[in-house]
């Protein structure tokens, strides 16, 4: 992987590709020593603190296990919805907020979820109202041995107006804020450890895949009124009955302004989706609004698409989005190698990605997509390897009989000749080397060739040109249900959540009975489990689905593929 762009020199290039060298030949207990593998899945307890006009928004979400441990420091039982519970007691008493004084906890609501009368994780909403109006600065006193009492695996994330001060960092410390009233995206804390990396409010990514290439922009409605000169009607706010005519103005606007050149060439993008986004502890996440919003605290995305039949050796994202204070746009990139960061300024507005995949000797990326044929036992393949030339014989041998044998033994020669055949065929018939129709499969053949006839079709389905996926799902589809199978299924079959999604792995959980029809397709009650990475707008999460479904399978030319899928149910489990 190679980058250009502002500062980044061949010094900053070598380093780049030694860093991922690095990388890969770390062990990995080192990785788990450098990353604590605590994910957000992980946590058992997430506080958010959000700083609005009028005071201070706690929200404190427990899972089951946290209130459980939490139980446990107290003799009396947790009632979730008692205001003088224990819950509530960590709930007032978990962060202290001050201006030049100690702020008021005042309880808001208490709500079990998730769970049975006692299995239940909870959500407790705190807020602290200001004394004094809009203060420039508050400290934040998180309580970090009482919050441990529910859980070592916890985070606190700080926003102002809805916007994350630090891109998903964590409170560790007492520290102090710095509130920017007029644009709290420029909100900070003093530490200087705690500083966003993001630091405009516009953000761009990229990501390179065999089949299609993608970007995405990020940008807030404050900044792109002015650039789109959008026609709002209050110079601050933007009203619910503008928000989807504003969501098509920015998104034409951003097709017009993504200029991207493909190995020298330019090419023409297409729409794939744009969203209201907010950008919370772990994620940014696509949402409806609805009601008014403040300009500075909404952010929009854009995600278009450029269809690619290979990676291709270069790609450049030509850059002119800047105003006096943005003059640096981060541009992350993710391809099958990893991800990597860069930038654009206006004295180097290209974003510049080298295909150097091939050097780094990365191990296949992708299983191909490949039939799968019908399994014959080797007696089957040798009647079926010799069958035509055993007929010419025949036939020769028969019309040698019918001109050398007299007359009256003629009968008799091919009643012999024929009483032969009939026996040869009934004993191989017997034998099982006679393939009246395909082989049945047993159970660990069946998941074999299950598994690589799914695999073809979440490929297929990961194509961004609606032909190739009708070209692929022709690897395990037959042509009847091509068409359903795309038309009806494919939301199905994909893992993604309004997002970009790459299945990594297809494991065959169960095939609970194999049975035939009477044309002689194998019928299959099973069920599978589909892994995959969702990305969207720069974060990357895991997914795993479990599906089950009754398929049928043809031996079609030789082939075994889907003629039949009768969906009985899918179930998230991440």
């Amino acid at each position: 992987m190679l980058f250009k762009s502002a500062g980044l020199g061949l010094y900053n290039r070598l380093l780049a590709i030694l860093f991922f060298i690095c990388t890969l030949t770390l062990s990995n207990s080192s990785l788990a020593d450098w990353n604590s593998g605590v994910t957000i899945e992980d946590l058992s307890t997430r506080i958010n603190v959000d700083i609005k006009d009028e005071g201070v928004h706690v929200l404190i979400d427990l899972k089951a296990a946290a209130v459980k441990q939490l139980n446990s420091h107290n003799t009396a039982p947790l009632e979730t919805d008692s205001k003088t519970s224990r819950l509530t007691e960590y709930a007032l008493q978990s962060i202290s907020i001050s201006d030049q004084s100690p702020l008021k906890a005042q309880l808001q609501s208490s709500t079990a979820i998730n769970g049975q009368e006692n299995d239940k994780g909870a959500s407790i909403a705190v807020f602290f109202p200001f004394i004094n109006a809009r203060p420039e600065q508050l400290k934040l006193i998180p309580d970090f041995k009482l919050i441990a009492q529910a859980g070592e695996k916890y985070i606190i994330t700080v926003s102002h107006q809805g916007l994350p001060v630090i891109d998903h960092g964590v409170l560790t410390s007492t520290e102090t804020l710095q509130l920017d009233w007029q644009d709290p995206w420029y909100s900070h804390f003093l530490n200087p450890k705690l500083q966003r990396d993001h630091s405009d409010p516009v953000m761009a990514f990229m990501y390179i895949e065999p089949q299609q290439l993608k970007t995405e922009v990020v940008v807030r409605i404050k900044e792109v009124a002015l650039w789109a000169n959008l026609p709002l009607r209050d110079p601050t706010m933007i009203y619910a009955d503008e928000f989807d005519s504003i969501k098509q103005k920015v998104a034409d606007f951003l097709l017009a302004k993504n200029s991207i050149s493909i190995d020298g060439r330019k090419t023409q993008p297409r729409l794939d989706k744009v969203d209201y986004i907010r950008m919370g502890a772990s994620d940014i996440q696509a949402y409806a609004p609805q009601q008014a919003q403040k300009q500075v605290a909404t952010l929009i995305g854009v995600s278009l698409s450029h269809t690619i039949s290979a990676i291709p050796a270069s790609i450049q994202w030509h850059w002119e989005l800047f105003n006096e204070k943005i003059q640096r746009v981060a541009i992350r990139a993710y391809d099958p190698a990893g991800l990597f960061d860069s930038y654009v300024t206006p004295d180097y507005a290209v974003f510049e990605w080298e295909n150097m995949l091939a050097e780094l000797d990365l191990p296949e990326l992708t299983p191909p997509k490949k039939t799968v044929m019908v399994e014959r036992s080797s007696s089957q393949s040798m009647v079926e390897e010799y069958l035509i030339p055993a007929a010419i014989a025949i036939a020769l041998l028969f019309l040698l009989i019918q001109t050398i044998t007299p007359a009256k033994c003629r009968k008799y020669a091919h009643g012999t000749l024929l009483l032969l055949l009939c026996g040869s065929a009934f004993g191989l018939f017997k034998a099982g080397a006679l393939p009246v129709q395909a082989a049945g499969l047993n159970n660990q053949q069946a998941k074999t060739v299950l598994k690589q006839l799914l695999w073809n079709v979440y490929q297929a389905f990961e194509a961004s040109e609606e032909q190739s996926t009708y070209d692929q799902l022709a690897y395990s589809v037959s042509g009847q249900l091509i068409e359903t199978l795309y038309l009806q299924h494919r939301k199905a079959f994909l893992i993604q959540d309004g997002a970009w999604s790459k299945t990594s792995d297809i494991a065959i959980q169960s095939i609970d009975n194999i049975s035939t029809d009477s044309a002689g397709n194998q019928i299959l009650d099973c069920s599978w489990l589909v892994s995959g990475d969702v990305i969207h707008w720069g974060h990357q999460h895991r997914r795993e689905n479990l599906y089950r479904a009754n398929i049928t399978l043809a031996a079609i030319d030789n082939h075994w593929k889907v003629i039949e899928l009768e969906s009985i149910g899918q179930e998230r489990l991440d």
